[in-house]
């Protein structure tokens, strides 16, 4: 693996740990209801998938699988906006 993409993949790991409830030193997790684990990975997953994509919902929408209609109300849902990807 390079030596950049090893270096992205310890820090997302390490972001990933902490937005789970995970602690960084004992990865002892944070007890959470399994809905709310599941809305964190959803909103992270939509998240990179914007950023990656910047902003294009259609691509977002193929590489997700979600209809629009879907994609909009989960962005609305977790306060992701498109004009915070555009351009970046």
């Amino acid at each position: 693996m390079k030596k950049i993409y090893k270096r992205e993949f310890e820090r997302n790991d390490k972001r990933h740990l902490l937005l789970f409830g995970y602690e960084e030193n004992n990865e002892k997790a944070i007890a959470k209801p399994l809905k709310e684990h599941v809305e964190a990975f959803e909103r992270m997953l939509i998240d990179n998938t914007m950023r990656r994509h910047k902003g294009s919902i259609q691509s977002v929408m193929a590489e997700l699988s979600l209809p629009r209609r879907t994609l909009n109300e989960k962005m609305a849902k977790y306060g992701l906006s498109r004009s915070n990807y555009v351009g970046s």
